[in-house]
Parts: structure tokens; C-alpha cells; sequence
């Protein structure tokens, strides 16, 4: 499924299965998601506004040169997911998984992570700015 430069905006969206989709320059506003798969989605160059998250599974997902803010991502995986050039602000990830996951060059301001697992994670040229862990 090809779902690129798409809008999603006020959405409730329950157990839909994105896998394996492309999602590039697409924007998301104020949705809610719940148990949704996005294994190996690319989100490359997407925005997410206002969104929250939960259990929802981005495992393998390309998030590279991704905006995220004011989002909650609460019991989502994100183990082998790839970050890299992604900004982050003042987004919240309790309880996630990011196992494996790279974090290259990426922004994070204001972000609270506890009580996620980052074990594995590679973290490289990467700045962390008044962040929770």
C-alpha cells in the first residue's frame, strides 16, 4: 500500500495493518492510534503532530528525516527501527521498546523516555536536549 503525501487529521484508527507500506511526506495530526502495525513502514520525511500511539508495533520502520511533536507513544516497539535525522519534541514513549534501534544524527528537545528499554540502541551524532530516560 502506497499511502505517500497523505493526511491523516482528528482520525481514530484501531488494529489497521500498514505493514510494508510507504508512508513518505505524509502528515498526521491529532490522531489516535491503537494496536496498529506498521512493521516496515517508510515514514521517511513525514510530520506527526498531536498523536498518540498505543501498542502499536513500528518495528523495522524508516523514520529518517521525521518530524514527531507532542506525540504519546505508549507500549510501542520500535525494536530495529531507524531514526536517523529525526527531530523530536516534547514527544513522550512510556513503556516502548528500542531494541536495536539507530538513532543517527537525530534532535531530541524535551522528550521523556522512562520506562522504555533501549538496549542495543545505537546512538550517534545525535543531541538529546532536556530529555527524560
Amino acid at each position: 500500500m502506497n499511502f505517500s503525501r497523505s493526511h491523516f487529521f482528528d482520525s481514530n484508527l484501531t488494529r489497521i495493518d500498514f505493514s510494508n507500506s510507504i508512508s513518505v511526506f505524509s502528515r498526521w495530526k491529532n490522531d489516535v492510534l491503537f494496536e496498529c502495525n506498521f512493521l516496515s513502514v517508510d515514514f521517511s520525511e513525514s510530520e506527526m503532530v498531536d498523536c498518540k500511539f498505543q501498542e502499536c508495533n513500528f518495528s523495522r520502520v524508516d523514520f529518517e528525516s521525521v518530524t514527531f511533536e507532542d506525540c504519546v507513544f505508549d507500549s510501542c516497539d520500535f525494536s530495529n527501527a531507524k531514526f536517523k535525522k529525526g527531530i523530536f519534541y516534547k514527544c513522550k514513549f512510556q513503556n516502548c521498546k528500542f531494541v536495536n534501534s539507530r538513532f543517527i544524527e537525530a534532535i531530541l528537545y524535551l522528550s521523556d523516555f522512562q520506562g522504555s528499554d533501549i538496549q542495543k540502541a545505537i546512538i550517534k551524532n545525535s543531541e538529546f536536549n532536556e530529555c527524560n530516560f
